[in-house]
């Protein structure tokens, strides 16, 4: 799973946080380079102004189970969500839990039938989508349809924010 982060709101209030969580996308499927044309495009502005772990590994292949490693820093086999069909123990603690208690409002935007609510990864979520997907043909949802969401419910308060968007198919 490839990952990018993006900080913003810079000013007095605590930054907001945009997680964008890719399932199979391989090392050089987008690159950063400065001289590609995609500079202006959602990518380009993401690898300009945003934090990139360009050397990132998953802790499992199962996509439920390695976002329920990077929400819970911890291993599969310490959290129990293994695949899409088993839960994350309830005794784990989510980021979305610790945001929370901070005063910052979640989200997160599943892209496909891989990370629904039945996981347990919704615990701490104000809002969880894990439904925008299934009127598409093919259940999976585009990134600029999660992102449409995304910069509707962002608009939606002042607050900061840690939202997180998971998608599986960048071409879809």
């Amino acid at each position: 799973a490839g990952l990018l982060s993006l900080s913003g709101c810079k000013s007095k209030q605590k930054p907001s946080y945009i997680i964008v969580a890719f399932d199979r996308l391989s090392f050089n499927a987008v690159s950063c380079a400065e001289e590609r044309s995609t500079l202006q495009s959602g990518f380009g502005i993401l690898c300009k102004e945003a934090l990139r772990f360009t050397h990132a590994y998953t802790t499992s292949v199962q996509p439920a189970a390695a976002m329920g490693s990077l929400l819970s820093a911890n291993y599969p086999y310490v959290h129990g969500l293994h695949r899409s069909n088993s839960r994350i123990s309830s005794k784990q603690k989510l980021l979305s839990e610790v945001a929370s208690q901070q005063g910052y409002r979640t989200s997160f935007f599943s892209g496909s039938p891989e990370i629904m609510k039945k996981t347990g990864l919704a615990k701490g979520f104000d809002l969880f989508d894990d439904l925008s997907f299934l009127d598409k043909k093919n259940y999976i949802n585009t990134f600029k349809f999660q992102a449409d969401l995304i910069l509707n419910w962002i608009t939606n308060s002042s607050r900061p924010f840690l939202t997180i968007l998971h998608n599986s198919e960048l071409e879809a």
